[in-house]
């Protein structure tokens, strides 16, 4: 029996931490993030090591990296063991790799060697790494037991003979290995020696081909070695045609450099005859600046021609002046107010006087009617004043109306002729004329300035003329107009141009006769007849010759590929050979692929045979285990040899899959099946338990405690939780 006492480490969050655990069920309790999880890493460490070979896998850090202690310092750790009556101290420190050197002593402090820092736990507890990690350690619940090589050969030693090295999958997939290794699919030494084998084969085929190949090549290359020589006979014909040219061209170069020569000395007797350059310079400079102005001149004159403004006119007011149109218009536009809106009170004393009038004749009618002698003497009075009086009056009014409407009439005559609707827009007519003749004696006063200022500046440009011409007199006495100025600085630019093109012509031409002669210095002079080259191209000799050479250095080149080709091959004869030996390889692996084949059979059958005794033993002590935790309501449960499990109810004919049960019923399942594997694997050894009941109720906590406690009796049990729980319900137990 094995019991861990007292741990101390510097590990992770552990900073020199120390645990101290007793034999039986321990329960450490403690908040997320407190170390349990970190404590049963340190436990796995120290048992077995760091993987150092371990890589990150997503958001999965290596235990060398995530469990770096935080303090800086390097992982190291301490454990105090009880093992079978004796005690083991276990030392841990990191040298060249995490917690890679180990350190074993006795109570009194001796060192006792022979153990190994990786397989220390293989020896201590009896398992390998993997085995205990997934048999004697147990995270979180729910994580399912799953098959492995190293498990189920510890699980068949337990059901079969009792030994450890018999594992099917473990066999077969070696089997399997040797297989694959003779042949898979396309891959392995069968296929490989086939493919040699067919390699060969088509290399003999191929160095026979490149044989005769080889040798059309070779008769090829001689033909085209023929043509070259021939070809490089006319070219060479053709080249010294070129040379005989070219000591022509050397002949014509020095008559080119005589003419060039004389050609200079006359533009410098004419250039001679001409004001020094800077003179020249300075009378261009001159008529560029008084040409300039000119041109600067007849644009603004011609852009900015004055237009002689028109007098202003108007009907209403013809050859009136100013003063004239507005009085005028003063005394129309009186006429037409008066007489436009005359008004008729002129008329009611003439009304007033024909109503009289005709009272009277009315009086004088009426007295002749009542017979009176005395209204008779007067009604011939009366009827004759009366009538004479309205008479009048209707007269007078008659010639009112008359002179009124004539009035009238002449008012609207004045405002068609005004071409106005009141007197206002009279007046305004008035008013818009005399504004017009002051803006037109204005136009006049701006027109005469700028003729003005044309004529001065006409004037200056003149005196500029004359003084242009005066400077260009003592080189050309004859010089009257600009144009003749112009016409004699041309002449000297041209002159002084073509002097200085003549000395670039007779330094060129110089430069190409010392060329040439330079070409033919070694050209011999012999008298060959070239007669016979005159008849070919020389572009196309050219042509001929590079595209022979052409051909020529790809045959040559396909023919060193072929002989490079042929040379890898090697000789016919050692091919043969290799087929051979090939051939009998491929019949003796073919040979061993079938006895694998027929040793995989006879294995698969062997196995099934067993398989029917894999795992009673297992799933008798995980049904009992579980019995316990269920309080009997669940007596046995059967494991496949994949580890699938169904259970049977108390009372039920049928085993029923994991999916028909609760989570909690899972849970305990899972938890009896891990101490049961413990139990036939791990006799006596400590296990871990991490957070293993968190899923379960109360009462299941309650059940499970008091199982877990009843299996401390044979072996040290160290259970983490996050919760207080675990530890009330366990101090419940005890009292």
């Amino acid at each position: 029996m094995l019991n861990i006492r007292k741990m101390t480490a510097t590990f992770g969050r552990l900073e020199d931490r120390t645990l101290e655990l007793q034999k039986g069920l321990n329960v450490i309790s403690g908040a997320n993030e407190s170390g349990k999880s970190t404590w049963t890493e340190f436990i796995l460490a120290m048992f077995y090591g760091i993987d150092t070979r371990a890589r990150a896998h997503g958001n999965q850090l290596p235990v060398k990296t995530q469990y770096l202690p935080w303090n800086g310092k390097p992982m190291s750790g301490r454990m105090e063991l009880e093992a079978d009556g004796k005690t083991l101290i276990l030392e841990r420190s990191s040298g060249s790799a995490p917690l890679s050197e180990l350190k074993v002593t006795d109570s009194a402090g001796t060192e006792i060697a022979g153990y190994h820092a990786v397989r220390f736990g293989d020896h201590l507890l009896g398992a390998e790494a993997d085995v205990y990690r997934r048999s004697g350690c147990l995270r979180q619940q729910r994580a399912a037991v799953s098959a492995d090589p190293l498990l189920e050969r510890r699980l068949s030693s337990l059901v079969t003979t009792g030994s450890e090295e018999y594992a099917f999958a473990e066999i077969d997939g070696k089997l399997k290995r040797l297989q694959n290794a003779v042949q898979y699919n396309q891959s392995g030494e069968l296929p490989r020696v086939r493919s040699a084998r067919e390699t060969a084969e088509e290399s003999l085929r191929k160095t026979e081909a490149l044989r005769e190949q080889q040798i059309r090549l070779n008769a090829q290359i001689s033909e085209k070695t023929t043509e070259e020589a021939r070809l490089n006979d006319i070219s060479r014909g053709l080249l010294r045609l070129e040379q005989r040219a070219q000591q022509d061209a050397v002949l014509e170069s020095r008559a080119a450099l005589q003419q060039a020569e004389e050609d200079l000395q006359g533009w410098e007797e004419v250039c001679a005859q001409l004001p020094p350059q800077e003179v020249l310079q300075g009378l261009r400079q001159a008529m560029n600046e008084f040409s300039s102005n000119t041109h600067t001149a007849f644009l603004e004159n011609g852009l900015n021609q004055p237009e002689m403004p028109k007098a202003p006119s108007d009907p209403a007011f013809f050859q009136l002046n100013v003063h004239q149109a507005r009085e005028k218009a003063e005394a129309d536009a009186s006429f037409v107010e008066e007489h436009l809106h005359e008004k008729k009170q002129g008329f009611i004393p003439l009304f007033l006087l024909m109503l009289a009038g005709i009272a009277a004749l009315a009086c004088g009618i009426l007295f002749l009617v009542l017979n009176g002698s005395e209204m008779r003497q007067t009604s011939p009075w009366l009827i004759g004043f009366g009538g004479a009086l309205a008479v009048l009056a209707f007269f007078l009014i008659r010639q009112k109306q008359n002179a009124s409407r004539l009035s009238k009439q002449e008012a609207h005559k004045l405002l068609v002729w005004y071409e106005a609707a009141s007197a206002e827009e009279i007046l305004e007519k008035a008013s818009d004329y005399a504004e017009a003749w002051a803006l037109y004696e204005t136009q006049q006063e701006q027109i005469g300035r700028i003729i003005e200022a044309r004529k001065a500046q006409a004037e200056e440009l003149n005196e500029q003329k004359d003084a242009l011409l005066a400077r260009f007199r003592p080189y050309l006495p004859e010089c009257e107009t600009i144009s003749d100025a112009e016409m004699w600085l041309q002449e000297a630019g041209f002159a002084t141009a073509s002097l200085e093109q003549a000395r670039r012509s007779s330094v060129s031409r110089q430069a190409a006769l010392d060329r040439l002669e330079k070409q033919v210095r070694d050209i011999p002079n012999d008298e060959e007849n070239l007669s016979r080259y005159e008849q070919y191209d020389p572009a196309l000799i050219r042509q001929e010759l590079d595209r022979c050479r052409e051909s020529l250095s790809s045959l040559r080149s396909e023919a060193d590929r072929i002989s490079g080709a042929l040379e890898q091959m090697g000789d016919p004869l050692v091919l043969h050979a290799e087929i051979e030996a090939l051939e009998a390889r491929e019949r003796k692996l073919q040979d061993r692929y079938e006895a694998i084949l027929l040793a995989r059979k006879a294995l698969s059958d062997a196995d099934s045979s067993l398989r029917s005794r894999f795992s009673p033993l297992l799933c008798k002590r995980t049904g009992e285990i579980f019995g316990l935790l269920t309080e009997g309501k669940y007596d046995r449960i059967s494991l496949d040899r994949d580890f699938s499990i169904r259970i049977h109810p108390v009372g039920s004919t049928l085993d029923r899959p994991l999916a028909y049960f609760s989570g909690g019923t899972v849970d305990q399942l899972y938890l009896a099946l891990r101490l049961a594997i413990c139990d036939l694997l791990l006799p006596g050894k400590p296990i871990i338990l991490d957070d293993a009941l968190v899923y379960f109720d109360d009462n299941r906590a309650a059940v499970a405690l008091k199982v877990l406690k009843e299996l401390g009796k044979t072996r040290q049990i160290l259970l983490f939780t996050c919760q207080s729980r675990e530890k009330r319900i366990l101090d419940s137990l005890n009292q």
